[in-house]
């Protein structure tokens, strides 16, 4: 954006005066622009080296345990990427309606929901919340992320169905 509007839009031979105008006024803005861009960059490239080191420090699911919940959360969404999943993180904070990720692929949304519980089991009422989340939205799936663990009726069924596994 920068090099267009430093150097490739004021050099046009333009014969309508309002046009030759932006292109002046362009060559003046373009370090604005250029830093608007750059910006998302460089968060881009700190976020990814951010989850590099978060997957460093996993060597058991103890490590995963003591992980923030943001932390879990973004390590739950690169596994789904290196599945191959397209992932959006919910960046809102506090309630976030039951979604935490969105994936896409093959054209199809799924949804997840993290549980960073070190002790408590996932039940039923957490199911039942994220189908009626699921029949809400136009996702085809969802996924219930735990580090604790499922009551032992549903661990085998959930597990079964589960991509991390």
């Amino acid at each position: 954006m920068y090099v267009a509007l430093k150097f490739v839009v004021p050099n046009l031979e333009i014969s309508n005066l309002y046009i030759s105008s932006f292109a002046t006024a362009a060559q003046n803005v373009a370090e604005w622009f250029g830093g608007i861009f750059l910006f998302p960059a460089i968060l881009s490239i700190f976020n990814h080296q951010k989850r590099k080191q978060l997957i460093k420090k996993q060597s058991s699911i103890d490590t995963l345990r003591e992980t923030s919940w943001s932390d879990f959360e973004v390590l739950v969404g690169e596994a789904f990427r290196r599945k191959g999943f397209a992932v959006q993180e919910n960046m809102v904070g506090g309630a976030d309606g039951g979604i935490d990720l969105t994936l896409r692929k093959d054209g199809k949304l799924h949804i997840v929901q993290c549980k960073q519980w070190r002790n408590a089991k996932v039940g039923v009422s957490i199911v039942r919340e994220m189908f009626g989340v699921l029949q809400a939205s136009n996702a085809v799936s969802v996924y219930v992320v735990s580090s604790g663990h499922f009551i032992p009726r549903m661990q085998l069924r959930l597990h079964k169905t589960c991509p991390l596994s």
